[in-house]
């Protein structure tokens, strides 16, 4: 895992689970879910070695009414090393 987390991360506000120096960015993206101005968020940065790529998602109950963010990070230096048949055209059939 890029970023630790353990179950007990579940609930705590986002500010005790990003650095301070990315915290005015993540807090931009959660109004923007939360009033639905967006309905998800991704970007990628550059950590030592890696290529980090992450996504934020709205969760939204059965009443429509906001519940939390689903924060999925991934390492995707591995995809710049397939090799260059998989990388072309990847949705054609």
């Amino acid at each position: 895992m890029m970023f630790i987390r353990t179950p007990i991360s579940i609930g705590r506000n986002v500010a005790n689970c990003h650095p301070p120096k990315s915290l005015s960015k993540v807090m931009q993206i959660i109004r923007d879910l939360k009033t639905k101005q967006k309905e998800s968020e991704s970007m990628w940065f550059k950590k030592g070695n890696q290529f980090i790529h992450v996504t934020y998602k709205a969760l939204f109950d059965e009443r429509d009414e906001y519940i939390g963010i689903l924060e999925y990070v991934q390492d995707i230096q591995p995809f710049f090393e397939l090799p260059q048949k998989f990388k072309r055209d990847a949705t054609k059939q």
